[in-house]
């Protein structure tokens, strides 16, 4: 059979990097896809062979033996094979006639399906082209040269030592000035400065790729899982040679925002307060250590990881690394035994387990972000498509190589890693939580806080060493003189309105007076029983016997006080209640009347043994209290309302305890270990799955 010889005529070879081993490399340059493949000598021989007079008929075995007589290299019949159908695949060929036609006609489909085909492999890392910035960049270039000079970054570094030093001297202003940007203007001020340095970002990566001969195809806005970022296309650097060049490339834009930060925190030193003052200040403080945590970061395909492939010579480093884990994975599980795709590279087998590990926990964070703060039904449809698409679909092909693999397999590690898998379920099936964690609050029994319900003198108050009281005495008691001549005023009111009515006779003429008599009366016995339950009020006695709780600082017998003036408090501290809080989950495996220990946050005193006693049968809307809320310290995940409520993240009930264990403090935070119906693992989180589908799909 002969070997296809009309390759496309628009692919360009470009002399690379030596290979790790010293040996010479090419890059093939596929315009069209704006692709480019590594060949080695070997491949760059065939390839020369079958560019060389298309019109001749050869087959790979005549191929392999002129390639060997004249290249002196080894070469089989199944290597120029291989090579041919990777170039077939990759669409390296030109197709023509009938051929070219069935090619259209099973490439060809629906409009709807390619638009869905599209949408699931790129919604992840969309991109939008806004820009395409040759011409831009070429008129730009003269004017910014000096930015490639070697003592630009010199000077630059002093202007940065400089800019530190005067900072230092007023450090404290510098750093107050933080507390000044967490409000809503504050967050403008952070946007203008992080769109202008990411675009300064992008213009380095644009200018540097320029500056070396590149083309840079495109500039525009890419989502990541919706999230907008500003990006640069520099495919075009892998034509060049020098790694040293494609570092520069790379780090860019990082070194325009580490320059720019510089300059911006010397003149924030000598700008007068004002709007552009606080732009300097984001600039030259906030945006520049994004970028590094983000931006240098080699776990994400952003200018770390690339700086990382260059520096380290391993290119296509994401598939290499991800090649090496999965034998890493599969020698431990089954010991085929198969040779390690690299040599001399082990170092990608961690690096390979971290980029899956961070990759899934970012892409099922932005999805949790989404479906928090934006419409629940997208964060549903993200978190269903991100399972898919992580876990089901890779998890998927490996074990479906598993399978066809199963031959190989190392007797051996064929049972160890059986005794491993049985272990493992083993913990995650068996019920052996039998305990609930919940958090909560210990409360006294009874607690009441007087305040003053009148102004007046206090004519009655316990000592200051008294700090017992019983049930019906006298806490305080409150005189009002104003009251009190009030009150006379309406008694003697009272009687003359009585006097008047009974000296006014029956007559016809008389009934409009005698009406307005006892509309007086009446006036008269309101005022009189309003101001009496006043002044009953002002004394204020003990419904229960407890022990005084916060008194007023400097509060003395004799004192004058305004109306709501707060007196004291009055605590019953021989036994409370502890208030928890629990999800629907854990609601299921409550049992009733059980029992547990509540442990005060601090650890300074000791647990106190608890009993179950009710639960709410609904769940909390918002919380009554801020205990145990997550924005203040506590354990409860809460989220602030638009009323200011503290609104939980989840379903929650409250649940209250009984506890026979005296306390000084009227609140004590902490920890509640409840027991409950053992549950496994893998219960739990199905039904954490469950309640969520329900909850989300109003079942």
């Amino acid at each position: 059979m002969s070997l296809p010889r009309n390759i496309r005529q628009d692919l360009e070879l470009i002399e690379a990097a030596p290979f790790e081993d010293g040996s010479p490399r090419w890059r093939l340059h596929d315009p069209a896809a704006n692709r480019f493949y590594d060949l080695g000598y070997l491949e760059v021989e065939i390839l020369r062979e079958l560019r060389a007079e298309p019109s001749l008929d050869i087959d790979s075995a005549t191929l392999a033996k002129t390639i060997a007589e004249r290249a002196q290299v080894i070469c089989s019949s199944r290597q120029i094979e291989e090579f041919v159908s990777f170039l077939q695949d990759n669409d390296l060929y030109w197709i023509e006639g009938e051929r070219a036609l069935e090619r259209r006609k099973t490439l060809r489909t629906p409009r709807w399906k390619t638009l869905a085909l599209r949408i699931w492999r790129q919604y992840l890392f969309m991109r939008i082209p806004i820009l395409h910035p040759d011409g831009l960049l070429d008129r730009i270039l003269p004017w910014v040269g000096w930015a490639f000079r070697p003592r630009s970054w010199w000077v630059l570094t002093a202007i940065g030592v400089l800019a530190i030093y005067l900072t230092s001297r007023q450090v404290d202003y510098f750093l107050s000035t933080f507390v000044g940007y967490f409000t809503p203007v504050g967050l403008v001020y952070f946007g203008i400065a992080v769109i202008l340095a990411k675009i300064l970002h992008e213009f380095g990566h644009a200018l540097t790729a320029r500056r070396y001969g590149c083309s840079v195809r495109a500039m525009g806005v890419a989502f990541l899982v919706f999230w907008p970022i500003l990006y640069t296309d520099t495919t075009d650097a892998w034509r060049l040679r020098s790694r040293r060049k494609r570092v520069l490339i790379g780090a860019a834009g990082m070194l325009v925002e580490i320059g720019l930060a510089a300059v911006c925190l010397l003149l924030w030193n000598f700008t007068p307060e004002g709007f552009f003052k606080n732009i300097l200040f984001m600039m030259s403080t906030t945006t520049w250590i994004m970028t590094l945590l983000i931006n240098l970061n080699p776990l994400m395909r952003f200018d770390g990881y690339y700086i990382l492939s260059d520096l380290t010579g391993v290119e296509n480093l994401q598939e290499r690394s991800n090649a090496m884990g999965r034998w890493r994975l599969r020698e431990w599980l089954f010991g085929y035994g198969r040779p390690a795709p690299e040599q001399g590279l082990r170092w990608l087998v961690p690096f390979s387990y971290a980029v899956w590990v961070y990759r899934l926990f970012i892409f099922f964070g932005i999805t949790y972000i989404v479906y928090t703060y934006f419409f629940k039904a997208l964060g549903v449809v993200l978190a269903a498509a991100q399972v898919v698409r992580l876990l089901a679909m890779p998890i998927g092909r490996e074990m479906g190589h598993w399978w066809e693999s199963r031959a190989e397999g190392n007797t051996r590690y064929l049972r160890r890693s059986a005794i491993a898998v049985l272990i493992l379920l083993a913990a995650v099936m068996a019920p052996i939580d039998r305990e609930l964690e919940l958090p909560a609050y210990w409360q006294a029994r009874s607690v009441v806080t007087f305040y003053a319900p009148i102004p007046g003198q206090l004519s009655v108050l316990p000592s200051p060493g008294s700090d017992m009281v019983a049930a019906g005495e006298p806490v305080a008691v409150i005189t009002s003189p104003d009251l009190e001549f009030q009150l006379e005023q309406a008694n003697h009111d009272l009687r003359s309105s009585r006097y008047q009515l009974e000296r006014t006779s029956f007559g016809a003429g008389l009934a409009q007076e005698r009406l307005s008599l006892q509309a007086k009366l009446q006036g008269a016995l309101e005022t009189q029983e309003n101001l009496q339950a006043q002044l009953d009020d002002a004394r204020l006695v003990a419904p229960f016997t407890g022990r005084i709780s916060d008194r007023q600082a400097d509060l003395r017998l004799g004192d004058w006080v305004s109306r709501g003036d707060r007196l004291l408090t009055l605590v019953d501290d021989t036994a409370g209640e502890v208030v928890a809080y629990l999800s629907e989950s854990e609601l299921r495996a409550l049992r009733e009347g059980a029992t547990g220990r509540f442990y005060p946050e601090g650890g300074v005193r000791a647990p106190q043994p608890v009993r179950l006693v009710d639960v709410d049968g609904f769940s909390l809307e918002a919380l009554e209290t801020a205990y145990v809320a997550s924005t203040y310290g506590g354990g409860l995940d809460v989220r602030d309302g638009t009323d200011g409520e503290l609104i939980p993240q989840r379903a929650t009930y409250r649940i209250y305890l009984e506890t026979e264990s005296p306390a000084d403090d009227r609140v004590l935070r902490g920890q509640l270990v409840l027991d409950a119906e053992a549950r496994s693992l893998a219960g739990m989180v199905w039904r954490q799955v469950v309640g969520v589908w329900r909850r989300e799909a109003g079942i």
